[in-house]
């Protein structure tokens, strides 16, 4: 049957979209987050347990994963309109510069000083800390409907941690190297930073170009089917375009919906239909990002791992606390909003990649930790951000719409 299953990839997509659906069901008898279910189903799925996710969809899980979070930061840009983020872009830039600077200094002190890692292991597991999870985040969003201040600062938030995520990792790497020594790759700081910089602002400028070249041809259509169509082109031209330059297709794509959100008319409809055709996509997603998780991992972290997950939390909770404050959020937000940080997945594991390709050996370890700890953030985070929403009062949705 596994054989069968592994050489037929429509087939297992068929099984893994009536499997999720059926394990939706149950998990919300449970009042959990629906995101939860389909990672666990991924597990059970998986190469550890039943086989039945082709290794095809394994080895192509980063291109999964860069498509689905490419449309999934287009959907975030709309809480980028120019009329939400004047309401609440002082805060969500206060929020994301220190709960992502936060959980940096305190995993790379907890890992170094509690443990007592070479400094460079520590600067890099701090420097993964700061990434999170857009797309679990959003899809607990709009399983509950939820709405209110909470609601647009945390998706704004996760929104924009790539772009602090990339610049606190390349700072990380330059002072990692430079303590290593060794055999490590050794690169210019300031030509580390200066290119990091401007592949920031190369990325942002190639999503807005690109929803500016999209505006006109907007206006020619009327049909919602048109405009889902319109708006996924963009979204993989975009997308493409940024991955073949190597550049952050997330940052692209948020910049382009950050351009239709605010200049196309009837942009409701094009984040509506977009909404739609996710759906089965993220399930999709979130079943590989389950299935191609080692479980054996979870034995060989140890201490680092419950250092990790800890120190993240500490940081996260007290940088966004902080971060509310100084831009005077409001009450629901200083107090929730940090806790709703908790899951990690794409980009961590992303930077995680790129920093055993520097780190030989310890960079293994690194991206080990990285994934074990993704595991148990991406399974017990959703719940918690659920709970976030329940106790800010900003779910929406009615009990017996469920």
């Amino acid at each position: 049957m596994a054989n069968f299953i592994n050489n037929n990839i429509v087939l297992a997509l068929g099984l893994i979209l009536i499997f999720g659906i059926i394990i939706a069901y149950f998990i919300e008898k449970l009042k959990l987050p629906v995101v939860t279910g389909y990672i666990i189903l991924g597990i059970l799925l998986g190469p550890y347990i039943a086989h039945l996710v082709p290794k095809t969809l394994l080895t192509h899980s980063n291109l999964i994963a860069n498509v689905v979070l490419s449309i999934v930061a287009f959907m975030i840009s709309r809480n980028f309109s120019y009329t939400t983020f004047k309401k609440t872009g002082k805060q969500i830039l206060s929020v994301s510069l220190l709960e992502a600077s936060s959980s940096w200094l305190f995993v790379t002190l907890g890992v170094f000083f509690f443990l007592r890692k070479p400094l460079y292991i520590a600067l890099l597991l701090g420097a993964l800390s700061a990434a999170t999870d857009p797309a679990s985040t959003l899809m607990v969003s709009r399983e509950y409907k939820t709405r209110g201040p909470v609601t647009n600062v945390l998706l704004g938030t996760v929104a924009i941690d790539d772009a602090w995520g990339l610049i606190i990792f390349v700072i990380s790497m330059i002072i990692a190297i430079q303590t290593k020594g060794g055999n490590a790759v050794h690169i210019s700081p300031i030509k580390m930073i200066g290119s990091a910089i401007l592949e920031i602002v190369y990325t942002l400028g190639i999503g807005a170009i690109a929803g500016f070249v999209a505006l006109p041809l907007s206006r020619l259509i009327h049909h919602k089917s048109s405009k889902l169509i319109l708006s996924l082109g963009f979204i993989l031209l975009t997308a493409g375009i940024a991955m073949y330059l190597h550049y952050s297709p997330l940052l692209a794509c948020m910049a382009l919906g950050t351009v239709v959100v605010n200049f196309v008319e009837g942009e409701r409809d094009y984040f509506e239909g977009i909404e739609f055709f996710a759906a089965p996509l993220l399930l999709v997603l979130f079943v590989v990002v389950g299935a191609g998780f080692n479980l054996k991992a979870l034995a060989s972290i140890g201490a680092v791992g419950g250092v990790y997950i800890v120190m993240r939390f500490i940081g996260k909770y007290t940088g966004a606390t902080i971060g509310a404050t100084l831009s005077k959020a409001p009450k629901t937000v200083r107090k929730y909003v940090g806790i709703g940080l908790i899951p990690q997945a794409g980009v961590a594991l992303g930077m995680a990649v790129l920093g055993e390709q520097y780190f030989p050996g310890t960079g293994q370890y690194i991206l080990t930790v990285i994934i074990a700890t993704t595991l148990i953030l991406e399974v017990f985070g959703p719940p918690i951000t659920k709970i976030v929403f329940k106790k800010a009062g900003e779910i929406t949705l009615k009990e017996e719409e469920r």
